[in-house]
């Protein structure tokens, strides 16, 4: 019986360190933000979709108005909240840095932020 028990705690503790552990990859995961943006006194909104389908590569789309588009891109992450994601656009490449705090992943580029929430 305290065998019993002592294998049920150890299962209890292994559990609960398993989930406060930080994810060291993004494979699988989806985020979404909609974003609103005003130019020449028009507003108008965007939905953007990141999926990241392998360890280094995934998918950004974007929607707008009931169109959709989309990119393959290459990422890098540390596993400790920190990481960039890189698009190639007519043989230019472009790195942008972002960071994962529990369901959000927020882009930072040129001033402009973009928080994505985890699907």
């Amino acid at each position: 019986m305290k065998k019993f028990i002592y294998v049920a705690l150890m299962t209890f503790v292994l559990i609960g360190m398993g989930s406060c552990s930080k994810n060291k990859d993004l494979t699988g995961t989806k985020w979404v933000a909609t974003v609103t943006e005003t130019e020449d006194g028009e507003t108008y909104s965007f939905t953007m979709t990141l999926e990241f389908t392998t360890k280094t590569e995934g998918t950004v789309s974007i929607s707008f108005f009931g169109m959709s588009e989309s990119e393959p891109f290459t990422y890098t992450y540390d596993g400790d909240g920190s990481g960039t994601i890189t698009t190639t656009d007519e043989g230019e490449s472009y790195t942008v840095p972002f960071t994962v705090d529990g369901d959000e992943l927020t882009m930072t580029d040129d001033g402009e932020t973009i928080v994505f929430t985890k699907q």
